[in-house]
């Protein structure tokens, strides 16, 4: 399994014994790249994202489903990535007793219903499932 950070988690500088991955998913042909020389090694990834404009503690969480609220589509006019014609993106995330649901804002303002919010997740995720990873494990790092 490899670790993937986003490049905005990767910012606050946190350390980390793992060695990730650093994807900065608002570079979408980058991410594409990224994934699918990932995708020759391992099938299976873990991502870590970060809610924008908050100061981490370091308290990990597990994410079971999201809500993409980037106005991002990473699909868009890159569907011939994948196989199929529709991606089906439920069950997207594997899924943990203790995971929520995060609000991925990218860099919109995070909503007052966002109790679990994080940057770019879905982006990667949705990349990820384009381009058939079997396992997405999902984390936000608040």
């Amino acid at each position: 399994m490899e670790t993937i950070y986003t490049q905005q988690l990767a910012d606050h500088r946190l350390p980390s014994g793992n060695n990730p991955i650093i994807i900065d998913p608002e570079n979408i042909e980058q991410t594409i790249a990224v994934l699918k020389s990932i995708l020759e090694k391992s099938d299976t990834i873990e991502i870590f994202d970060c809610p924008s404009l908050n100061n981490l503690a370091g308290k990990i969480i597990p994410v079971n489903d999201h809500v993409n609220r980037t106005g991002i589509n990473p699909l868009v006019g890159r569907q011939k990535i994948s196989t199929v014609e529709f991606i089906d993106l439920t069950q997207l995330y594997v899924q943990k007793q203790d995971g929520v649901t995060t609000y991925c804002c990218g860099n919109h303002p995070i909503p007052d219903v966002a109790s679990h919010p994080s940057m770019f997740l879905s982006t990667i995720s949705i990349l990820a499932r384009a381009l058939d990873y079997k396992e997405i494990h999902a984390y936000v790092v608040c």
